[in-house]
């Protein structure tokens, strides 16, 4: 078993180590992005880049 944990990388060798893994979501537009190391069954949250590109063309419209 270690080593085929030693042969895996990112999200595989959490997930063969039992690792938990939480979904990431767009707080703006509610896509799902990704997962990443975390509690299970959670959901994390961030700006998925078509979000972050109108939120960004919306701050140079107001300056």
């Amino acid at each position: 078993m270690k080593e085929r944990i030693s042969e895996l990388t990112g999200a595989e060798r959490d997930a063969e180590s039992g690792a938990e893994l939480m979904a990431v979501k767009c707080s703006i537009c509610g896509d799902w992005m990704d997962v990443k190391p975390g509690h299970i069954n959670y959901i994390s949250h961030g700006i998925c880049p078509r979000c972050y590109v109108e939120e960004m063309r919306k701050l140079a419209r107001d300056t």
